[in-house]
């Protein structure tokens, strides 16, 4: 059946092109995009002659990419694409306590298994309720990502596309202070710290690039 509204975008390896561009180097001149029509169709005019690809997104659909396209001067070239059902994530956030958390970001990204041309990335925000719903992802697993105001992050490694009903519980953030020295015990300036949850190992503490293990 036809796709309406899916937008297609398409991007040239023009040899030759001036302004100081290496011969083949993928560019995205502007406008260089279109939208589907009710039939499915659509055009896009001024694409310089070359080798062309177009990449396809559509709301609960797989992206979808065709490359290698010969464009030629004075010609016009068709690219049909064919998308494919996309699958969901969704499921609510709450807090430790049970409440559902509002206005969370949401998001999946490949574990590795899912090839990177069909899907960069999905996210969302949770409504009133807590609830998400992320579409159009192929089949395979995927990092799921939590981050809420006044909330520790959550990371789920692997969750499967398809995955419904989903309940991710959020612990409250806490506030960690320390002080920065140099060896002789002078005050460090400057320096720049970041924290990273190691599960219940505690969590690891990384100051310019030295990474000091702390429970």
């Amino acid at each position: 059946a036809p796709v309406a509204g899916a937008r297609v975008r398409a991007s040239s390896r023009a040899p030759g092109r001036p302004g100081g561009r290496r011969p083949g180097f993928p560019f995205m001149p502007s406008g260089l995009e279109a939208t589907s029509g009710a039939e499915g169709t659509w055009r896009i005019a001024n694409v310089p002659p070359g080798t062309a690809s177009i990449s396809v997104e559509a709301e609960g659909f797989v992206d979808a990419t065709r490359g290698d396209l010969s464009v030629a001067a004075g010609a016009e070239t068709r690219a049909d694409v064919s998308l494919d059902p996309g699958r969901v994530i969704s499921g609510t956030v709450k807090d430790a306590g049970g409440a559902p958390v509002e206005g969370a970001r949401v998001m999946a990204r490949s574990s590795g298994a899912v090839p990177q041309a069909s899907m960069r990335f999905r996210s969302g925000t949770t409504d009133a309720a807590g609830s998400f719903r992320l579409a159009g992802l192929p089949a395979g697993d995927f990092i799921v990502t939590v981050n809420a105001q006044g909330h520790a992050a959550r990371t789920l490694p692997s969750v499967a596309a398809g995955t419904e009903s989903l309940e991710i519980r959020l612990l409250p953030a806490v506030r960690m202070t320390g002080k920065v020295v140099d060896f002789e015990g002078n005050p460090v300036p400057g320096a720049r710290v970041t924290a990273a949850s190691e599960g219940s190992d505690g969590v690891s503490v990384a100051v310019a690039g030295r990474l000091c293990p702390r429970s």
